[in-house]
């Protein structure tokens, strides 16, 4: 009796163990992707965010994607600014070239290089087949969380997001003019606008998807929380990697070192005699 009582505490202690490290690696990972997200905003004359998401880069070699509706003030308007600014990186990107935005389809996906900055980490486009129930994790700036972590399990999976949206009556806010015959899944777990653009992967480390809008169905109030699959990134990305560039003007990035800004506060505030650390704005 005493020896299988020692059994059963062994394999309970073998097994709190292995949920232990199964829990570490799993911040772990979190913790790296975060260094492939980036925050996009665009900010009017008076540094003003006019419109604002996430980005994540698909490569080392400065490949970002993003949502095409965070982009579009941008595109429509020649006096507002575009800043992109990864995590704990001193300064904000100022070489940055434009691949490609939509498609026939009207995908709200936005492809770009940066020629300034090798990102720590990156998630690779592939093809996967999901299942469902399994925990994903997603990464945004939900209004002002910058770079929050959020985890949920698959509950569907749209091969057409656009049927389904007509075949149901959605709130008017909803405009239904993009994303025609684009496969999307959904988590069970609630987005907002600030996460769109923002990566959706699986326990490994892998690709899910690309943050979206929700909808919500008139009259049940039911809200379907939306990302664009791993498989339209993959297919969207190896049609316009190649694209002839568009090298987005100066005049037209946010650029700002904030290392330098606080190491000149630094000077100005021993030249005064003071002491302290000012903080980045």
């Amino acid at each position: 009796m005493k020896y299988l009582a020692f059994i059963v505490l062994f394999h309970s202690l073998n097994l709190m163990g292995q949920t232990h490290f199964m829990v570490q690696d799993q911040v772990k990972l979190e913790q790296e992707k975060l260094r492939a997200v980036v925050q996009v905003q665009i900010l009017n004359q008076k540094e003003e965010i006019v419109s604002y998401g996430a980005g994540f880069f698909l490569s080392k070699t400065g490949y970002l994607l993003t949502s095409y509706h965070v982009l579009q003030p941008y595109l429509e308007d020649k006096k507002l600014l575009l800043k992109i600014h990864p995590k704990d990186f001193p300064r904000t990107l100022g070489e940055v070239e434009l691949l490609a935005c939509q498609d026939d389809r009207k995908i709200d996906l936005c492809l770009l290089k940066v020629n300034d900055y090798s990102p720590a980490a990156f998630l690779a486009p592939s093809k996967i087949t999901f299942s469902l129930g399994h925990q994903g994790t997603f990464i945004g700036h939900c209004d002002g969380r910058d770079f929050r972590i959020v985890k949920g399990k698959l509950k569907e999976i749209y091969k057409d997001i656009y049927q389904f949206i007509t075949a149901v009556k959605v709130l008017d806010e909803y405009r239904p003019d993009r994303n025609f015959k684009v496969e999307m899944v959904q988590l069970d777990t609630q987005h907002c606008g600030g996460d769109s653009g923002g990566p959706l992967f699986g326990q490994q480390g892998e690709l899910w998807g690309v943050t979206q809008e929700w909808i919500e169905i008139k009259g049940s109030g039911e809200k379907f929380y939306l990302f664009i699959s791993a498989n339209e990134v993959a297919d969207y990305f190896e049609k316009y990697k190649n694209n002839p560039p568009f090298k987005i003007p100066k005049d037209r990035l946010y650029v700002v070192d904030y290392k330098a800004r606080l190491d000149k506060l630094k000077q100005l505030r021993q030249q005064a005699g003071k002491s302290g650390q000012e903080k980045i704005p």
